[in-house]
């Protein structure tokens, strides 16, 4: 089951690194899009720690 955390944190952490490139030259001014990308990029952190700490309670069978 671990192994399924792992993956999914990884797949999200993957996802993020290609969201940051692809937002590069979008013009940070764009209105609400600041607000929207911090509000998102908070809600993965919270995510991804969460399934961190998940992790090491959940065991291998």
């Amino acid at each position: 089951m671990s192994l399924v955390v792992d993956r999914a944190v990884d797949e999200m952490d993957a996802a993020m690194v290609t969201l940051r490139a692809s937002l590069r030259g979008v013009p940070v001014d764009t209105p609400g899009f600041s607000a929207s990308y911090e509000k998102a990029r908070k809600a993965v952190g919270e995510l991804l720690v969460g399934l961190t700490d998940v992790k090491s309670k959940v065991r291998d069978d």
